[in-house]
C-alpha cells in the first residue's frame, strides 16, 4: 500500500491517545481515588482504550507485504520493531535503576524473560509477533483467516487471562486480528472512511463505551469481544477521518518519527513525578501532558537533525 500523509497523522493523534491513558502514572495514586479525584479523566481514558492500541495493529496491517520471501520479511521486521524493542528496553531498565524503583536483577528479568516487557514496550514485540503470525494466515486460503478470527472471538468469550505468560500470548493472539483486519480493507480504505459512516462509527463506540465495563489490551481485559472488535475498527476509521481533514506536511512528519515516543513518554512522565511529585488535579494533568509535548518534540526534532546529517 501506498504510504498516504494522513495515516501518519493518524498516528501521531494515536501517539497523543497514548500519551493522555499514562497521565495518571504522574502521581502517586491509587486507581480507586483516581476515580474520584478525576472522574472526567478517566471517562475520555476509557474511550480511547477502545480503539487506541487495535487501531496501531489494524494501521500496522495495512503495510504487511507477505509478498515477500519470509526471511526477508523477518528481517525487515526485526529492524523495524525487534533493535528499537530492545534498545527502549535497554534505556527504561537505567532509567529505572536510577531512579530507584527497580534493581538490576529485576531490569535484567525483566529483559530476558520477553513475557513482562516495560511500559509500552510490549506493543512492538506483540506487533513482531503478530506480523509473523500474519505472514502465515495471509499466504494461506482465505478460510484459515476467517478461521482464525472465529475462533478468536470464540477463545475471548470463554475465557480471561489471569497469568502473565497467558496474557502476552493472548494480546499477540488478539492483535493479529486487527492486523488481518488492516490488511483485507486497505484496497477498500476509502469506502470504509466515507463520511456516512461516521454516525455508524460513533454509535457503535458509544454503544461499547456505556456497555463494556473496561478495555485494556494490555491487561487482556476486552469485555464483549465482538463489540471490541468492532469499537476498535469504528475508533480506527474515525481516527483516519479525522487525520486526513488536518492533514499536513509537519504533522504527517511528526508522525512518522511516532517509535520515539512509544520508548519515551513514560520515561518523561516518570521523570516528571520524580522531580516535582504532582498532585494529581486536571492541571497537573494538562501541565504534564504538555511538558511530554514539548520534550518528545525537541527529541524529534533532534533525532531528524541527526539524519540529516
Amino acid at each position: 500500500m501506498k504510504r498516504l500523509n494522513y495515516i501518519d497523522v493518524a498516528k501521531l493523534l494515536l501517539m497523543l491517545c497514548v500519551i493522555y491513558g499514562h497521565l495518571y502514572l504522574m502521581a502517586d495514586t491509587l486507581p480507586e481515588d483516581i476515580i474520584k479525584i478525576a472522574p472526567a479523566y478517566i471517562k475520555i481514558r476509557k474511550l480511547i482504550y477502545l480503539f487506541h492500541m487495535p487501531a496501531f495493529f489494524i494501521i500496522a496491517g495495512m503495510f504487511l507485504n507477505v509478498g515477500r520471501p519470509f526471511k526477508e520479511y523477518c528481517i525487515k521486521k526485526a529492524k523495524r520493531l525487534l533493535i528499537p524493542y530492545v534498545c527502549f528496553e535497554l534505556l527504561a531498565g537505567v532509567f529505572l535503576v536510577v531512579i530507584g524503583t527497580s534493581t538490576w536483577k529485576e531490569v535484567v528479568y525483566n529483559f530476558v524473560n520477553l513475557i513482562t516487557p516495560t511500559f509500552v514496550n510490549w506493543f512492538l514485540l506483540a506487533l513482531f509477533v503478530a506480523s509473523i503470525l500474519s505472514y502465515f494466515l495471509l499466504r494461506a486460503p482465505l478460510y484459515c483467516q476467517y478461521g482464525y478470527i472465529i475462533l478468536t472471538i470464540i477463545m475471548m468469550s470463554l475465557y480471561i487471562p489471569d497469568r502473565g505468560k497467558i496474557i502476552f500470548i493472548y494480546r499477540i493472539v488478539v492483535c493479529t486480528v486487527f492486523a488481518l483486519i488492516g490488511y483485507e480493507i486497505r484496497k477498500n480504505l476509502e469506502k470504509f472512511m466515507a463520511v456516512k459512516l461516521a454516525p455508524v462509527y460513533i454509535g457503535i463506540l458509544i454503544a461499547e463505551w456505556y456497555i463494556v465495563e473496561d478495555v485494556n489490551v494490555y491487561m487482556g481485559t476486552v469485555g464483549n469481544p465482538v463489540l471490541f472488535f468492532a469499537g476498535g475498527f469504528s475508533g480506527t476509521m474515525l481516527m483516519l477521518m479525522i487525520a486526513k481533514c488536518i492533514s499536513n506536511d509537519i504533522l504527517g512528519k511528526a508522525g512518522k518519527e511516532t517509535m520515539i515516543v512509544v520508548g519515551t513518554h513514560v520515561l518523561i512522565i516518570l521523570a516528571i513525578k520524580s522531580i516535582f511529585r504532582p498532585e494529581l488535579s486536571y492541571i497537573n494533568l494538562l501541565y504534564c501532558f504538555l511538558a511530554v509535548l514539548i520534550i518528545e518534540a525537541a527529541l524529534i526534532y533532534i533525532k531528524t537533525t541527526i539524519q540529516k546529517k
